[in-house]
């Protein structure tokens, strides 16, 4: 591919942008892309067979640190017919960093190492993540492993007690007000779903109470601290910098403190730490219309940025869609790479990795956006995040029509720990395709309406993605592979294989393969496996089918029914495949059905499907008043053509789960699921 200009390494932003003398910098291509389009001569550049031929930059190999987040306006857009495209020149490693080596490392006591930064000692830099050889290491953190538990409220007598919002009461010897820099020292007090984060204000060890600079109502909120349990553990902690892998960075003296893995020389290691919050923003006007488009970024490597902090912190949002910021405490979130006023444009074959926050947001009013092919990874936060979580009035407003297709999103949620893969808000018409997210500590895919009425959380397609291993270290709970919270329209869910979606320790609690929460509605759930689960599958809140689905092993339940909120009618519940082989588990869970009024609002009809439990023991009904066994279930006029048999799977050890030719499940109409193209295409994709 001919190239209009080149940027490298050893380049002068004096140069003219070729091969041969090219430019030093992104943002010196960016101003060259920008001339030449301005030029009158520019639409005289291309022949009529050139439609289609971008206006390409390409940008040889190393290393490019960038001082401020690169931003593209209006001005920098291409067209349809000659988009604008920034590449890696051929096959070559091109990494833009928004992080800066140190180095000056000398041995300090015992095992630690110090660097002395300045900038940081003067008040002009501070950080939160720090990579070495290309890993994260974690701050210090009190305790190392597992959670401190906090013994009270600070006016337990008094639940309403507003100081309740500011602090708790904490076991005798847990906290020390003599900690270094006790103002940097922070609380992470885990709930549910989700988490607070807080600086401390002071600790009284004569009462044994903590208070903090915010509270539990810092972005709205009003949760209080022994909400769903009373874990906790302190972060950013000089005094509990007593382990491999661990640092500190002391914000007034400018020293930074560090334990080398025993593998690690220091001498020879890379260590980086962030100087951004934000790598790329693609800023468009809304208001005034104008928009960015037409370009693509691709096959370069985007990382090393960083998380903030308000002064006051945080309280728990939901999926963490409201990550604040320390110059927007209240809450607009900015992923690593962000976009806002966006039309027609792509990032396709990046890698993303050691970032703060989400990886890619796309705010407000972007549309026709590509993100393909991706490998997003080391995350603080999220994967990618598709709209907004506020009402939308308008077309424009809207981000809508978004492909995100082909990515591998893994190993997430390392500071805030109910970020999710992908997220959906206010945003319509977007495919979720082919992906695979693992490793991430809550849910895989999640799409949320938080408004009754006049929602744009609809026409949005998941199909043909792979989401496994979530929510393994049970820090947080209630959650799923494909997680749907609030009113929602014409939502489909189809061919995903979703599976090992528990606790390595066998916590109880809230892991779902699919599920289908508060006000879900209108949503066609079909030809998805899942298995390896606490619970398959949670349904019931009105209008949707769920059909031709395999749920394998859900440990405690199958099938979770929530009482309907009667939208749109009950859900159906047809010509699926149930199978698990736990003794104690059920077949079927009803949560809060203590009515048939909340029975047929949850469940219209559920027949011809196939129900087999390994252990020969009665199809059990758990925490449903009204039927106890299977044949007390049939009874009440549910499951008249379903039969209980083996469906023969080709090999359950193995995991194939597709049915040999005998399988009574094709006499009742069962369609069999092809799973031979789900996740990234190639297959081969992300090995190297």
């Amino acid at each position: 591919m001919q190239a209009n200009f080149y940027v490298a390494t050893d380049g002068s932003d004096s140069n003219p942008g070729t091969i041969d003398k090219p430019f030093a910098t992104l943002e010196r291509a960016r101003d060259a892309v920008r001339k030449m389009k301005s030029s009158s001569a520019f639409q005289h550049m291309f022949s009529p067979q050139d439609k289609g031929r971008p206006v390409t930059v390409m940008i040889r190999a190393g290393r490019y640190q960038l001082s401020e987040p690169l931003i593209f306006g209006p001005e920098d857009s291409g067209t349809k017919e000659h988009p604008v495209l920034y590449t890696a020149y051929s096959d070559e490693r091109v990494v833009i960093s928004g992080g800066k080596k140190i180095v000056g490392w000398k041995k300090a006591h015992g095992k630690l190492w110090k660097a002395e930064l300045a900038d940081v000692k003067s008040g002009k830099w501070y950080f939160r993540q720090l990579f070495v050889n290309g890993k994260r290491v974690h701050r210090a953190k009190i305790p190392n492993k597992g959670y401190y538990e906090l013994v009270s409220l600070i006016d337990p007598d008094n639940r309403e007690d507003p100081i309740n919002l500011t602090g708790f009461r904490f076991k005798p010897g847990d906290l020390n007000a003599d900690w270094t820099n006790l103002e940097d020292v922070e609380i992470l007090k885990l709930f549910r779903w989700g988490e607070t984060r807080l600086p401390i204000a002071e600790v009284d060890e004569t009462e044994h109470i903590v208070t903090f600079h915010g509270s539990t109502s810092t972005c709205g909120g009003s949760r209080l601290f022994d909400w769903c349990g009373n874990r906790y553990f302190i972060d950013n902690v000089y005094e509990g910098l007593d382990s491999p892998g661990q640092w500190y960075l002391n914000r007034k003296t400018g020293c930074l403190y560090y334990w080398p893995l025993e593998a690690e020389d220091m001498t020879t290691a890379e260590i980086i730490a962030p100087l951004l919050s934000q790598l790329i923003h693609f800023k468009g006007d809304v208001d005034a219309r104008k928009f960015v488009e037409h370009i693509t970024i691709k096959d370069v490597e985007l990382c090393h940025c960083d998380w903030t902090l308000p002064k006051t912190g945080y309280d728990e949002t939901l999926a963490e869609v409201w990550i604040p910021s320390e110059n927007n405490p209240g809450g607009r979130p900015t992923g690593a790479i962000c976009a806002d006023g966006a039309l027609f444009c792509s990032l396709e074959d990046n890698v993303i990795d050691h970032v703060g926050g989400f990886a890619i947001e796309l705010g407000r009013g972007c549309k026709d956006i590509r993100i393909v092919g991706n490998r997003i990874f080391d995350l603080a936060g999220g994967g990618i995040k598709i709209g907004q979580p506020i009402l939308i009035t308008n077309d424009v407003d809207e981000t809508s029509r978004t492909l995100v297709s082909d990515n591998c999103i893994y190993d997430g949620c390392h500071v805030y720990p109910g970020a999710v893969g992908i997220w959906i808000g206010q945003s319509s018409g977007n495919v979720i395709s082919h992906n695979e997210i693992y490793d991430m500590k809550y849910s895989g895919i999640y799409g949320s309406n938080f408004q009754r009425q006049n929602h744009r959380y609809k026409n949005n397609t998941y199909e043909y993605n792979h989401i496994h291993n979530l929510m393994e270290e049970a820090i947080v709970d209630d959650g799923g592979g494909i997680y749907s919270f609030g009113l929602s329209d014409k939502i489909t869910i189809r061919n995903n294989l979703i599976h090992d979606i528990q606790p390595r320790n066998h916590k109880d609690g809230l892991y779902r393969g699919l599920y289908l929460d508060e006000r879900s509605s209108g949503m066609l759930v079909q030809n998805n496996i899942v298995y390896n689960t606490l619970n398959s599958t949670c349904f019931g809140q009105g209008g949707n089918v769920i059909e031709n689905n395999i749920f394998v092993d859900g440990r405690l339940s199958q099938i979770w029914f929530f009482p309907g909120k009667g939208i749109g009618g009950g859900d159906t519940f047809t010509r699926n495949i149930v199978y698990y082989t736990e003794p104690s588990a059920a077949l079927y869970l009803f949560y809060l059905i203590s009515t048939t009024e909340h029975l047929t609002n949850a469940l219209a009809r559920s027949d011809y499907n196939l129900l087999y439990h390994t252990s020969g023991n009665d199809l059990r009904m758990a925490d449903f008043p009204f039927a106890e066994t299977f044949s007390q279930w049939k009874a009440m006029g549910y499951e008249a053509h379903s039969v209980v048999a083996d469906p023969l799977f080709v090999d359950y050890a193995n995991k194939d789960f597709r049915l040999k030719s005998d399988s009574p499940a094709l006499k009742l109409g069962f369609k069999p699921i092809d799973m031979s193209t789900v996740g990234p295409r190639p297959k081969d994709r992300f090995k190297k």
